[in-house]
């Protein structure tokens, strides 16, 4: 049983979210089949462990099928139809937990539907919303495009030989949309290519990086497009000028981008740093280190609220190159509980012993190493170093 896909799947889900798929099971709405909804308390109720003792096939048959000679094809079935119930959970708690979305979905049906007053409702509580996100990237683009495209179905079937304003607007949001989201993926091709010789193609890129110096005017009071167009520049450029101005133009429009993105923009600007100190020029770990200064006062550098060890580890190696031990110190202790908490010992033992052997401080760096488990080879291999 701990081999399954459904297994795995579970072992991913908070305490929280266990609980709230155990309701979408026992909904009858989504689920009346009795087997499956046993199987579900079985599997949660040996949760966190999941102790393999209590999850074996031939132990649940009985608790599904009574006392019936075992059959592997059957459970097998039951397996599979909780783990489509757990996929289904997935997707419905994404649009539950994305208002937008679940408004887009509200507002098909009710154009389907040909219901007018609702419709006109629902579309002005949805164009409400958008407006008051202060988010502005190519996903906002992208939920108003949705919005006008859904508005322009609603004309159609309304008052189809007037002017409908929403034609245009769908029109504009789409290639806002698209613009921006082209120069992302550009930033992303860009960026492998130097790192992994991929030799991605990013096809009409020229002709749209022409088409941005020629209506810079217009594109330019588009953050959106003009931070991607800046990435470009720097990733493509490598040049301090665009470096600064690509850095200053993120720092001037924080709140406009989901920390998710600002994440990949902070690292394009850390990559070029890498990259500028890898061939010589030292002046660049000072860069580095006031990247992280930024991006842990944001909380930018946080995924689902905790901070990488290895990324942990590499914010000390800068500050040990820069010999500013005592910002060392302070970022040792200070973040060390934003690590997972199976995690936080041993990078604390290795970081500080790191520190102290930087310090020449022999006796000190050695006892943390003893208190390493060496359970990745990064690990095993800077201690050995």
């Amino acid at each position: 049983m701990h081999k399954t896909k459904l297994l795995q799947l579970l072992k991913t889900l908070s305490m929280k979210e266990q609980n709230s798929f155990k309701d979408y099971v026992f909904s009858p709405y989504f689920n009346k089949n009795k087997k499956i909804q046993t199987l579900c308390s079985q599997l949660l109720d040996s949760a966190p462990t999941f102790d393999q003792s209590t999850l074996k096939k031939q132990y649940l048959y009985p608790l599904l099928f009574g006392p019936k000679a075992y059959n592997e094809l059957q459970i097998n079935n039951v397996i599979s139809d909780l783990l489509q119930l757990l996929y289904g959970f997935l997707a419905q708690q994404n649009i539950s937990q994305n208002p937008l979305l679940n408004k887009y979905h509200c507002l098909h049906e009710l154009i389907e539907r040909e219901d007018i007053q609702h419709s006109q409702r629902i579309s002005k509580s949805l164009a409400q919303m958008l407006e008051k996100r202060p988010i502005r990237n190519f996903q906002y683009h992208f939920h108003n495009k949705q919005l006008h495209e859904q508005l322009v179905r609603h004309h159609l079937t309304t008052a189809m030989r007037s002017r409908d304003q929403s034609l245009q607007q769908h029109s504009d949001s789409l290639d806002l949309y698209y613009f921006s989201n082209k120069l992302r993926i550009a930033c992303d091709m860009t960026s492998r290519n130097i790192v992994t010789q991929a030799n991605y193609q990013c096809e009409h890129l020229d002709y749209l990086l022409d088409y941005y110096k020629k209506n810079i005017d217009t594109y330019q009071a588009e953050p959106c497009i003009t931070v991607y167009y800046k990435a470009l520049k720097m990733i493509r450029d490598g040049t301090e000028d665009s470096y600064r101005d690509f850095k200053n133009y993120i720092g001037e429009h924080l709140s406009l981008f989901p920390i998710e993105e600002l994440r990949i923009l902070y690292v394009y600007l850390q990559n070029f740093c890498i990259l500028k100190s890898n061939s010589g020029n030292r002046g660049y770990y000072r860069e580095l280190r006031d990247l992280y200064d930024i991006i842990l006062e944001k909380g930018i550098i946080f995924k689902n609220g905790f901070l990488s060890q290895w990324t942990y580890k590499n914010i000390v190696t800068v500050g040990i190159r820069l010999r500013d031990y005592d910002w060392t110190e302070e970022v040792i202790h200070k973040f060390n509980d934003s690590l997972l908490l199976e995690e936080q010992a041993n990078a604390a033992a290795y970081n500080l012993a790191a520190l102290f052997y930087a310090r020449k401080e022999y006796k000190k760096a050695l006892q943390q190493l003893h208190n390493v488990e060496f359970i990745d080879t990064s690990y095993h291999t800077g201690a050995k170093i």
